[in-house]
């Protein structure tokens, strides 16, 4: 049997039936996207277990009473937002120097892999924000969101060099 060329957006080296499969990168950000939520959920589960009902109509006003692990998630759930950006920025930079420009394996792995991690990172620092209650916890969430931060600057590096 001879495979066909991808004719995918990113111009993958990959026979045509694999045209639908996204590179690792865009799933990270599919994840990530539903990640965002997860700390946003549990905020409400707190209201909902801590208040006895959850307003639905002025959510946002609810956060003034929030404290504890509910505020914590609060806050997980919006610096989640904040970097999510940032992310994305790598990831699109990623995905035009390595997949658009058929880069090389290489690059791809670098890619993959740094999405992975930055994924990995976030799962891990949120549930550290909302668990922590200790300085050293604090720190070590310090760590993570540095860490975060430096494999997106890794994508864009990776992106740049496959450029």
């Amino acid at each position: 049997k001879r495979e066909r060329e991808c004719v995918c957006v990113f111009r993958c080296r990959r026979p045509s039936h694999a045209s639908l499969m996204l590179p690792i990168p865009c799933w990270c950000t599919l994840a990530l996207t539903v990640l965002v939520y997860v700390p946003s959920t549990l905020k409400g589960i707190w209201i909902w277990r801590n208040k006895g009902e959850y307003n639905n109509v002025t959510p946002r006003d609810q956060v003034a009473i929030l404290e504890g692990w509910g505020k914590r998630a609060n806050a997980a759930h919006y610096n989640t937002l904040e970097s999510f950006p940032l992310f994305l920025a790598g990831v699109v930079a990623v995905l035009y120097g390595v997949w658009v420009r058929n880069a090389g394996e290489t690059y791809e792995h670098w890619a993959n892999g740094l999405s992975l991690a930055y994924l990995a990172l976030r799962v891990l620092y949120i549930v550290v924000y909302i668990v922590h209650t200790s300085e050293r916890m604090a720190a070590l969430r310090s760590v993570i969101f540095t860490l975060s931060l430096l494999v997106i600057v890794g994508l864009h590096i990776v992106a740049g060099a496959a450029a």
